[in-house]
């Protein structure tokens, strides 16, 4: 009778013991599928919200474009995250360098001359439109031309797309 007792505990903490590996691996391959899915959505989202920030900057645009007297908006960028905004030939790129993000966008100046920039991690972007000229930089500019002869004068004249 000690016996049939012995063996059946011994089979107990046998099955006792594999029942509770067994839940350990389920538990780990849950939360490894579970943190794979929660990286890919935050990807999704980092990259919505850099496709935000774009969008914000090409409305701007032409909104200026559509106005019919000079134009200034003004675009806070509602996070700290490192970020480059260039401007070269009419083509916008906006990169994160720490998310490996990259979004490029041709904007379409139509009768206006989009002058080249870049901007790095701006709390603020400033679009001003004056004439037929839009500059996008980091700092408030009230009249383009002479911004641009300031520019010249220290020897960093401005590209014109």
């Amino acid at each position: 009778m000690k016996e049939m007792m012995k063996s059946r505990t011994k089979a107990q903490t046998t099955l006792s013991f594999v029942m509770t590996i067994g839940i350990i691996f389920i538990v780990g391959v849950i939360i490894i599928v579970m943190k794979k899915f929660l990286f890919f959505q935050a990807s999704v989202l980092e990259k919505d919200t850099a496709q935000d920030l774009m969008n914000q900057i090409d409305i701007a645009i032409k909104k200026g474009m559509s106005y019919p007297s000079d134009a200034k908006y003004i675009i806070e960028v509602p996070y700290t995250e490192k970020y480059t905004l260039e401007i070269n030939n009419s083509r916008m790129i906006l990169s994160f360098p720490q998310r490996d993000i990259t979004l490029k966008r041709d904007l379409l100046p139509q009768n206006y001359i989009i002058l080249d920039s870049k901007i790095s991690d701006s709390g603020k972007i400033y679009i001003r439109k004056q004439e037929d000229k839009i500059l996008i930089i980091d700092k408030d500019v009230n009249n383009i031309t002479q911004y641009l002869a300031e520019l010249e004068s220290i020897g960093k004249p401005v590209e014109v797309s």
